[in-house]
Formats: structure tokens, sequence, C-alpha cells
């Protein structure tokens, strides 16, 4: 993994010369910025293969520098936060925010570069032969959003079909039924709920579902879970995990 590119946040700048020299001793090139504007122009003229990211600090802190850098359509590093917040409802923001993975500070550089390390491998390898060419039927009404799933998941190998509003998908499962269904909520026409009750009642569907949604309030995802679905994932995507509950699911589903 020796000379991918990090770009590093933090407005301190003893930690973040700490991270430049642990980081460029283990061979990477690496990008060191002090201020969120900074970290999204970087990202923007030299884009990182990994971001490590402060969360406090001031103006543009790192939650809304990652927030923002997940809607981009073209970012697809993954992200370590590194703070000193400690709390869980921190580490569970940073998550929904978009971070792959959680270190507090002080941070241990061997840990740190185990995770760079593992967050680096190959992201999108095929999967297993035996799961290529399911088909997965992605629901998203957001356009940018359902392309960039369907270029995830086909570069990936499956057959994927992508729907804008919950009445089309619900006439696609009447007509042939796809391997796994991955599900927004709030769509036109049936809402996302209400397509996972039909398909669990009334169609007596047995594939995963894989819920993805920005409404993650624990009590929206059980509701889910209670309606019929196998997995909750919050928006913003990882990516990562995305795919591995795909893989995981698709492999323990009969057919």
């Amino acid at each position: 993994m020796q000379g991918k590119h990090i770009l590093v946040l933090d407005d301190e700048a003893p930690v973040r010369a700490l991270l430049q020299k642990i980081l460029t001793d283990a061979g990477y090139r690496v990008t060191a910025v002090g201020d969120g504007q900074s970290a999204l122009r970087a990202a923007r003229d030299d884009p990182p293969d990994l971001l490590v990211c402060d969360l406090s600090m001031p103006g543009l802190n790192g939650f809304h520098v990652m927030m923002m850098l997940k809607r981009s359509f073209t970012f697809e590093a993954p992200i370590i936060v590194v703070s000193g917040l400690s709390k869980e409802k921190d580490e569970l923001e940073a998550r929904q925010a978009g971070a792959d993975t959680f270190l507090r500070k002080p941070v241990d550089r061997d840990r740190l570069l185990a995770e760079i390390g593992k967050l680096l491998e190959p992201r999108f390898a095929p999967p297993d032969p035996a799961l290529a060419r399911k088909h997965i039927l992605v629901l998203e009404d957001d356009a940018r959003t359902r392309v960039m799933l369907e270029m995830l998941l086909r570069n990936c190998g499956y057959r994927v079909t992508g729907v804008g509003d919950g009445t089309t998908a619900f006439e696609l499962f009447r007509k042939q039924p796809p391997d796994l269904l991955l599900c927004d909520l709030v769509v036109p026409g049936m809402q996302g709920m209400d397509l996972i009750r039909a398909l669990r009642g009334e169609m007596d569907f047995k594939g995963p579902i894989i819920v993805v949604s920005g409404r993650s309030h624990d009590s929206v995802e059980t509701a889910v879970l209670a309606a019929g679905a196998d997995s909750f994932l919050p928006k913003p995507i990882s990516r990562q995990l995305l795919l591995h509950h795909v893989a995981d699911y698709l492999s323990r589903s009969p057919g």
C-alpha cells in the first residue's frame, strides 16, 4: 500500500505533524491540512486514497467535511476519524456522517497503520463466483445516488436494475423477482416500508431486503426490521459495508 495518498485533517499543529510523520515513515504520500475548507480543496485538487479526519475544529468541522465529501459522486475514499471525542454518540454520529473507522486520541501508531492497511485493500473485488450475475433491484429516487449504487454493484459482477419509485419496483417483482432488493424508504409511489410489507406478505418474497436510508433514528430502524427487512444501513453510505452486506445476504439466500 506504500505510495498511496492520504489526506490528514487536524486543526492542532502538533497532532497534524505527528500523523504526517507516522504516515510518511510508513511510505504513504501525505497531504496535511488544518481546516475543513482546505481539506475540501485538497480532496478536489488531488483526490486521496484515504482521509484521516479530526472532528472538533473551528469553522467547517470534521462532521461537515465528511458529509460534504460523501455527497460527492466522485469521492470514493475510506475515512478514518481520529478524535478526542469519546462518547458513544460521537462515534455513531461520525459513522452516520461517513466514517469507516473511529479511533480515539491519543492514537496508537500500530492500530492506525493496521486500520489504514485494511481500508486500502482492494475494496471492490468481485464477489464469490457463485454470487456473480445475481440480480439486484435498486429502489432509490435520487438519480445520482441510484446511478452510484448501480455502478458500484455492476463493478462487482452483479446484474442490476435501478428504479426511482416504489410502484415500478412492485410491478417488477410481479414479473420477475430479483435475488435481492436494495431499498430507500421515502420514494414516490409506493413507499419503501409499504413495499417491504407487501413483498413479505402478499408476494411471499423470501430474498434479502437491505434498506439504505437517511432516516437513521433507532425507531425507524426497528420499524424497518419489523416490517421484514434484513438489514438497515444509514446514509451516507459506506460502500465497503454495503458490499459486505450484499455478498453476505446473497450467500445465505437459497437459490
